[in-house]
């Protein structure tokens, strides 16, 4: 199950959660409390849910398009966008 997180939160030693932010194309963030073993359809779900946003199992990406993921080096939680 995800719950939403209302501010950042650092995760201190193991945890079987991990916290991550989504931003969208306008800017928005949204948080949210995973466990780590998760899909990450599940986080999809949500979010969309959250945005009332129709939500498409394919990404349509093309031949090129790329996925960012980062490293928090303060708290070692990773964000995608």
């Amino acid at each position: 199950m995800l719950n939403v997180e209302e501010g950042r939160s650092s995760v201190t030693g193991p945890s079987p959660y991990i916290h991550l932010r989504v931003k969208g194309q306008n800017g928005n963030e949204e948080y949210f409390k995973m466990k780590r073993g998760a899909q990450l359809r599940k986080l999809m779900t949500a979010y969309c849910e959250r945005r009332s946003l129709q939500f498409d199992d394919t990404l349509k990406m093309e031949d090129g398009d790329e996925i960012d993921a980062m490293l928090h080096q303060t708290g070692g939680v990773v964000a995608a966008s």
